[in-house]
C-alpha cells in the first residue's frame, strides 16, 4: 500500500488524512493548523478520485482506485459522523466501480489452475498481456471492503457494495463452471458464495509474491 503511496498522490493523501487525524490529538501542543490538514489531505484525494473515476478513458488498473476507496471507508468508521453517512456514500461508489468498470475482471482461476495462471502482486509492476485479470492486490482490495460493507452494514450503512459484487460474480461464471444446466456432465455452475471464496483464495498468494519480488529485487 505505501509502495503504491509514494507513485499515486491520491493514496498517498488518504494515508496523510487518517495520519493525521489519528495523531494530531495527541501531540502536547496541537498546532492552529492540525484540524486542518486532516480536511486538506482529504478533500484532495477526493477531487483527485472522482477525475479518475470520472475519466473517459478505459481503466484497466484498479490497485490505487480500490485502496482510496477503503481508506476512505476506514477514515469515515474511525473518525466520520456518527450515522454513517459519509462511509455509506464510499461504499455505494466502490459499489459502482464495480459495476461500471470492473465487470470483465471478475473470473477468477479454480484453485487447481492457480499454478499455471499468471499472477501479479500489483498491476503497475505486471507485464504481462492476457486476458484481463486483476492483480492479486485488487482482488485483497475487494475482499476487505467487502468486509467493511459487511460491518457497516449491521449498523444499517452499508450491503450496496457486497450486493453488486455478489451479483456481479453470479454473472461472470468462470469457463471450468457449467453453463449448460441440462448437461448431466458439465460441472454445476458456482454459487456466489464459491465466486466469493474463489475470489478469496485467488488474493491469497500477494504476500509472498509481494515479499518475494522485494526481497529478490536488484540493489542496482
Amino acid at each position: 500500500m505505501f509502495n503504491l503511496a509514494q507513485d499515486d498522490p491520491m493514496v498517498m493523501h488518504m494515508a496523510l488524512a487518517l495520519s493525521f487525524e489519528d495523531m494530531d490529538p495527541r501531540r502536547p501542543t496541537p498546532s492552529p493548523e492540525s484540524n486542518q490538514r486532516p480536511a486538506y489531505h482529504y478533500s484532495s484525494a477526493l477531487r483527485l478520485l472522482a477525475d479518475a473515476v470520472g475519466c473517459e478513458e478505459p481503466c484497466e488498473d484498479f490497485d490505487s482506485l480500490l485502496t482510496t476507496l477503503w481508506l476512505m471507508v476506514l477514515y469515515e468508521q474511525q473518525f466520520g459522523h456518527s450515522q454513517s453517512q459519509g462511509c455509506s456514500n464510499h461504499l455505494k461508489g466502490a459499489a459502482s466501480l464495480l459495476q461500471h468498470r470492473m465487470k470483465k475482471f471478475l473470473q477468477f482461476p479454480a484453485p487447481d489452475h492457480d499454478v499455471d495462471t499468471p499472477t501479479c502482486a500489483l498491476t503497475r509492476k505486471s507485464g504481462l498481456d492476457t486476458r484481463p485479470m486483476l492483480s492479486l492486490y485488487s482482488a485483497r482490495m475487494l475482499v476487505w471492503i467487502s468486509g467493511s460493507d459487511a460491518a457497516a452494514a449491521s449498523t444499517g450503512g452499508g450491503g450496496h457494495f457486497n450486493r453488486t459484487l455478489m451479483s456481479l460474480l453470479s454473472e461472470a461464471q468462470p469457463e471450468d463452471s457449467g453453463a449448460n444446466l441440462n448437461d448431466p456432465f458439465e460441472p454445476p455452475p458456482l454459487s456466489p458464495l464459491q465466486s466469493y471464496m474463489r475470489m478469496h483464495r485467488y488474493s491469497n498468494p500477494l504476500y509472498r509474491v509481494a515479499w518475494a519480488t522485494h526481497i529478490l529485487k536488484p540493489n542496482y
